[in-house]
């Protein structure tokens, strides 16, 4: 397959989703630990890039006004804000310390845990994951996330940088948007995740997303009767 930047306009027309094998093998391609692990990080979890590199923090602030028609055909104010870096409110990028390995239910599993930025209120400030390792396939993908957290230390970040530099160094490989969407593929059509489970683990508020991907599974089974 061609890199993201050459193929996304045949990808958008044809929907073509690469398994969890070209995932693997894009991956080993990627010659900076950091940014492999990122790479499979965001695939494993089906995470935002938000979630996982570092978030500043900013304040709105009055920049002028227009004049514009209001709803009784009166003039009214609407005001223009401009965004102002508010460094008490800099949120750190994860660090190694959250993501452990342990057994549960009698499996292996790596459980990664990471910011919920879009769904706060319901799931709290944080969204644990576990990748079971009884899968080579997952193991592939955990291993080169280790090969770069073995390299650093426990409190140090694992993506000290924000999202627009983050978004640069993958988009040769996939837009992060689409990412999640290859991500959501598959938990539908090879995991068969029920619609609560898969709003979960994706983080959406509500069953909408999740609802669209079960009906696709659908069309798919219908394709090959």
């Amino acid at each position: 397959m061609k890199p993201w930047d050459k193929q996304k306009n045949i990808q958008k027309q044809e929907l073509k989703i690469p398994d969890i094998h070209y995932i693997i093998d894009t991956a080993k391609g990627i010659t900076d630990q950091r940014l492999r692990a990122l790479y499979c990080l965001l695939y494993l979890t089906g995470a935002r890039i938000c979630e996982v590199v570092r978030k500043k923090g900013f304040d709105l602030k009055p920049d002028g006004f227009d004049l514009v028609p209001g709803a009784n055909g009166k003039m009214k104010k609407s005001y223009k804000y401009i965004k102002e870096l508010n460094p008490e409110k800099d949120r750190p990028s994860i660090k190694k310390k959250q993501m452990t390995f342990q057994v549960m239910k009698g499996r292996e599993v790596v459980e990664i845990f990471i910011r919920n930025e879009k769904n706060r209120q319901l799931y709290r400030n944080t969204k644990s994951i576990p990748i079971p390792l009884d899968r080579p396939e997952y193991v592939a993908l955990v291993e080169m996330i280790k090969g770069y957290t073995s390299s650093i230390s426990m409190e140090e970040e694992l993506f000290p940088f924000g999202y627009q530099y983050a978004y640069r160094l993958l988009k040769p490989y996939f837009n992060p948007h689409w990412f999640r969407h290859i991500r959501s593929t598959h938990l539908t059509l090879n995991n068969n995740l029920p619609v609560p489970i898969l709003r979960k683990y994706m983080g959406w508020s509500d069953d909408r997303p999740a609802t669209k991907y079960q009906e696709m599974r659908t069309d798919d089974i219908l394709d090959k009767l």
